[in-house]
């Protein structure tokens, strides 16, 4: 059994200020009313990239009314 913990985990506040910036950046798209499915966006956070600020990639459930919950 590996019980290291996840090297993306930074628990200490120290240790995160010391790691690389993220580059991208993971986000829920909700419609409000629900009349649409959700999904999953990747948003590029990387101010140097050609791409930065928008949408780089996406998952959009298949059905309406499906939820993005508990996952990590």
């Amino acid at each position: 059994m590996d019980l290291r913990p996840d090297p993306t985990f930074h628990a200490p506040p120290k240790l995160a200020m010391d790691a690389p910036p993220e580059t991208l950046a993971f986000t829920l798209m909700l419609c409000p009313d629900g009349s649409q499915p959700g999904g999953l966006g990747v948003v590029d956070v990387d101010p140097t990239s050609d791409t930065y600020g928008q949408i780089v990639h996406q998952v959009i459930t298949r059905n309406t009314g499906d939820e993005f919950h508990h996952f990590g």
